[in-house]
């Protein structure tokens, strides 16, 4: 069997043959590429399920401010719309974690130091984290149990500026201790750190912001465990895109390889590259693994004059 590049398009082209190996280590190029995209995707879906639960307290904070009293039904309303963005996070963030795992075993092996790498950072962030290992029981709660966010409270309170005092509106989800301890599934080692505390309730958005936290270490690792193959997976693909562009003297962002059969008449297997998909991953992987959420918050407190 012989090897070609082509353009994947109709007419007039030239096919320059390439070798075994060059196809071989070409199409494990444009599956890891795709691998890894598809990681970075799961973890942005992640980041924007967390974003807009953020978003619909800063929301309901507004509104309080605005018309400083909340009705019945909009207090339900915001607890069934936290709840639903509380849960589409933590699904999202479950999805991202296996798939990542399983994926990491198939570019490198089950027993691949990466794979290991990746599972020990998620551990450690369990084991660290109290936000974490409390979200983690809730997403399984969720299921089984009860919808975690039961309370709302609006907050206000006098703030001392420079020159003139200011009214800070919020608004806080909490979470009900004696909710989650009926679930019967806990963990013996969660039920008792909940047991231990005083309070039977729980700010929900300083816990999640730690899972966020937790889940975006481990991100931090999967690029770093990473970046070495992805290093070589880029230079391949250029590789290949200089060769099919100096056959056809033109610019060939998406291209195709082709095995072909001894006729040279059927292709019984090709696949497809798309040097884009090199861009849009590097920016990607710029993005923040947003580590620091417990130190960051959002203001729209007026500058003083």
């Amino acid at each position: 069997m012989k090897h070609y590049l082509g353009t994947g398009t109709i007419g007039p082209q030239t096919y320059p043959e390439i070798s075994l190996s060059e196809y071989e280590r070409g199409k494990a190029a444009a599956e890891g590429v795709r691998t890894l995209l598809s990681a970075e995707e799961k973890f942005q879906m992640a980041l924007e399920n967390y974003f807009e639960y953020e978003n619909e307290l800063l929301t309901l904070g507004l509104r309080f401010m605005v018309w400083h009293k909340v009705s019945e039904s909009v207090m339900r309303a915001a607890k069934a719309t936290t709840n639903r963005r509380l849960g589409n996070y933590l699904a999202m963030a479950r999805m991202y974690l296996d798939h990542t795992d399983r994926e990491l075993k198939s570019i490198y092996g089950k027993s691949s130091t990466e794979s290991i790498n990746f599972n020990s950072a998620r551990n450690e962030q369990y084991d660290t984290l109290f936000g974490y290992r409390v979200m983690e029981a809730i997403r399984n709660s969720m299921q089984h149990n009860c919808l975690p966010i039961q309370s709302f409270t609006f907050p206000s309170k006098w703030e001392q500026g420079d020159n003139t005092t200011f009214l800070r509106h919020g608004a806080e989800a909490s979470l009900s201790i004696k909710a989650l301890a009926r679930d019967g599934k806990l963990k013996p080692a969660i039920q008792a750190e909940l047991s231990a505390l005083k309070s039977d309730r729980l700010d929900a958005t300083g816990l999640l912001r730690q899972h966020v936290e937790g889940l975006g270490a481990a991100h931090a690792q999967f690029r770093l465990c990473t970046k070495e193959r992805l290093d070589e997976w880029e230079k391949c693909v250029r590789s290949l895109k200089d060769k099919i562009e100096e056959a056809n003297g033109e610019v060939i962002p998406i291209f195709e390889a082709y095995k072909m059969n001894e006729t040279e008449e059927i292709d019984v297997e090709k696949f497809v590259f798309n040097s884009r998909s090199l861009s849009t991953l590097a920016t990607m992987r710029e993005v923040s693994c947003a580590t620091s959420l417990s130190r960051w918050y959002v203001s729209n407190r007026l500058t003083e004059s």
